[in-house]
């Protein structure tokens, strides 16, 4: 039996209740609350077996987790957390750079390793850009220097990998800088077995060099590493020649690096640059019409290949192609984790069912020349094919794709993207259908027999707009496009992409501001954003911002739901979401946060964490702390939720800072053993019986009762026991009366000092 504090609700007043609990179930409550061993605290208002962990410790050296890269990362099985502070605990050798930690799970709690190491050799760190997708390996950068200033000015930089046994392994050769400025190289992505490395050596301040003899260049360049004594320009023809020596190479595009160091070995690195300008007589790099920018993968370090070309340009073996610079430019959207598919945008008319001049969506197809079925490595592929996604049925009308797509799935089955063309004919679920200039979202699936496009919905750019539309759907209150909050931020990646698949596609989770739903439990008629999930076999879309069940109703005010929001970039955490999914990967829960009390237990006016299970809501965090709660992520099966908290959701966190906590289906420790008090006042006097060896010692286990008796002291040595005992009792007397004095001036002392105040 185990006996917590609880807030309920019963005819609209809040009451506390310290009823026993049996089998983790409050009677009083219509749900099951999830009690675990550790969950003594005033709110426990956990649904589905969930019981709260402290992921991080208590003792932080009085600074809290900090936000906006608090929780970096939860592994995939969910047995360990990275997250950062800038307070230097656990051995953390920094004392003034925000520390990494990682924290991993035990049978009796969580234990936190500090991943910088103790200071040796005069040498700083600094980094975790990257780490595995189990936690077991990270990516650090050592610079010479015993401070901070010392640090920043260094003139050379290594990176460097830490694996479970703390062992640091080179992974790349030190890059020295003249001039000594800060981070003039800089990780930029690397493999899933962080055995090779993308650096982006900057243009902008004093040259770089691996080697002695480098080549000053002014653009910034991208280089692979493999292990700490190979390193290969990435932007480089088939014959090593640089491909720009002005212009700056990027990993991916100005739009992100999501996916953009594909393979599992990273054997496959996309990439844009401007053509055309190899030389330049300024010295700077050339803009303009004739210099437009391509995409282009290197595979397997040995061969580049040109991935935004028509193939009318013929089998083209020269990298850029002659007709490169007479294309218009081209942008890289996304790829598949493993390369074999890439999505890039372009108003150039790649192929003959491409009609107009507007922006469209392509997939390229990167394999080997035989096909799919047919196995070659990495330096053998090329692309095989190209698809227009974006097709537009009507002739002499414009796909009009938006600058950024919405989500690409992890295997590229599915990609979702705005458009204001009418890409397709018929209505969606909601009885809808696709309007000419509106901000229509689409999903192109390329997954064997079921590849097309379908709408999905009408999003909001401005009051009352979707795109140039008017939409009853889109609330009055949004600010103009041009700034404030509307669905435009979706995919512009001014605050990063508030949308994300399952592996597989099926799922879109996503937020919107637009209402589309009308009518029934889930319609949706605020002004506010909420949180909607599209499944792509049935049609469905469904609002998951809703109350729990018999709570409330959809207010109409500052209410926003959002999930975590994902930046495309190249770093590991963010292409496996390691520190922001939102959407298990059968798509059946989902984490979000919302400040609009959807839960009767949501009493502190805040930002609350809820789970969307099953058609269901529940609240995840307390709903009692006094600052919102913060950075959601679930695990891939949902068993782990974790968040930031300042709450102290377990009797240990009593230093009232923010904290990782994680509501775990079927989590909570048992209670710590106490540790054993100093003896006081009577407990030291011992227990008022005979002396043991007065006792008889003959006797054996197979006694019966009462043979075993004390014998009898004789008659003098009696009376000497009762004087002494006697004695005691005075001794402890006196000492009673002298604490109760002692208390008594202590009371009366705080009485004369509060009448003063």
């Amino acid at each position: 039996m185990i006996v917590v504090g609880l807030k309920w609700v019963s005819g609209g007043r809040a009451r506390w209740s310290r009823r026993p609990v049996i089998a983790g179930c409050l009677p009083l409550l219509a749900t099951c609350v999830a009690i675990g061993a550790n969950s003594n605290v005033a709110v426990a208002r956990l649904s589905e077996g969930r019981a709260y962990e402290q992921v991080s410790p208590e003792f932080k050296a009085g600074y809290p987790v900090v936000t906006g890269i608090g929780i970096a990362g939860l592994s995939l099985n969910g047995e360990a957390a990275a997250f950062s502070s800038v307070g230097a605990f656990s051995g953390s050798g920094e004392d003034f750079a925000l520390n990494p930690y990682v924290a991993r799970r035990t049978v009796t709690g969580w234990e936190t390793t500090a991943l910088f190491p103790s200071p040796s050799g005069g040498h700083c760190w600094r980094g975790l850009e990257e780490m595995s997708s189990d936690l077991s390996k990270f990516e650090l950068q050592q610079t010479p220097g015993g401070s901070s200033i010392l640090c920043e000015s260094s003139p050379s930089e290594a990176v460097w990998t830490e694996g479970l046994d703390g062992a640091m392994v080179p992974a790349s050769p030190t890059m020295t800088t003249e001039g000594g400025v800060e981070s003039a190289t800089v990780v930029q992505a690397a493999s899933a077995n962080l055995n090779r490395f993308v650096l982006l050596r900057r243009g902008d301040g004093p040259p770089s060099h691996f080697e002695p003899g480098d080549e000053t260049i002014t653009g910034d360049q991208l280089f692979e590493t493999e292990g700490p004594s190979v390193v290969r320009r990435v932007a480089v023809d088939n014959a090593g020649v640089q491909l720009t020596r002005y212009c700056s190479v990027l990993l991916g595009g100005n739009r992100g690096a999501f996916d953009a160091l594909s393979q599992p070995d990273g054997s496959e690195v996309l990439f844009t640059v401007n053509v055309g300008t190899r030389t330049s007589v300024s010295g700077t790099c050339e803009e303009g019409p004739e210099h437009p920018v391509q995409l282009f993968a290197r595979l397997g370090g040995s061969k580049t290949v040109e991935v935004s070309r028509s193939p009318s340009e013929g089998s083209c073996t020269e990298v850029p192609c002659p007709g490169a610079a007479a294309r218009a430019p081209a942008f890289f959207q996304g790829a598949s984790e493993d390369g074999s598919k890439v999505f890039f945008s372009t108003t150039a008319k790649l192929l003959l069912e491409d009609e107009d001049s507007g922006s469209d969506l392509y997939m390229a197809t990167i394999g080997c020349p035989g096909g799919p079925s047919e196995s070659c490595a990495s330096s053998s592929r090329e692309v095989t094919s190209l698809t227009l996604v974006s097709h537009d049925p009507n002739p002499g009308q414009a796909a009009e794709v938006e600058s950024e797509v919405l989500s690409v799935s992890p295997d590229g089955s599915h990609v979702y993207f705005v458009a204001r063309g009418a890409l397709t004919q018929g209505p969606n679920q909601e009885s809808k259908s696709p309007v000419p200039g509106a901000e229509n979202l689409y999903v192109y699936e390329n997954d064997g027999a079921a590849s097309g496009l379908s709408f999905v919905a009408d999003l909001c750019s401005g009051p009352g707009l979707s795109g140039s539309v008017v939409d009853q759907g889109c609330p009055d209150s949004l600010d103009e496009a041009s700034g404030g909050s509307n669905d435009r931020k979706l995919w512009s990646g001014e605050e990063g992409h508030e949308a994300q698949t399952t592996p597989d596609g099926r799922f879109l989770v996503f937020s919107t501001y637009a209402r589309l739903i009308a009518d029934g439990p889930e319609g949706d008629t605020d002004s506010a954003k909420d949180v909607y999930l599209y499944d792509t076999e049935s049609g469905r879309l469904r609002r998951l911002s809703i109350a729990e069940s018999g709570f409330a109703g959809n207010d109409d005010g500052p209410f926003e739901a959002t999930i975590a929001r994902v930046n495309f970039r190249g770093a590991l955490q963010e292409q496996d979401r390691l520190g922001n999914r939102a959407i298990t990967d059968d798509g059946k829960e989902v984490l979000f946060a919302s400040a609009e009390p959807l839960s009767a237990g949501a009493v502190n006016a805040q930002k609350n964490i809820y789970i969307w299970a099953d058609g269901a809501v529940h609240m995840v965090s307390s709903g009692t702390a006094t600052e919102a709660d913060l950075e959601p992520v679930i695990s891939p099966t949902g068993r782990d939720a974790l968040f930031l908290s300042s709450a102290g959701l377990v009797p240990g966190d009593t230093d009232g800072l923010r904290d990782v906590y994680d509501a775990r289906v079927g989590g909570g420790f048992p209670p710590a053993s106490a540790p054993r008090s100093p003896c006081s006042g009577d407990a030291c006097q011992g227990p008022l019986s005979a002396p043991a060896a007065m006792l008889n010692s003959a006797g054996t286990a197979g006694q019966a009762p009462g043979e075993n008796a004390a014998v009898s002291p004789p008659a003098k040595k009696a009376k000497a026991i009762v004087r002494k005992t006697k004695k005691k009792k005075k001794k402890r007397k006196a000492k009673k009366s002298a604490r109760k004095r002692a208390r008594e001036r202590a009371r009366s002392a705080s009485r004369i000092w509060e009448g003063r105040r």
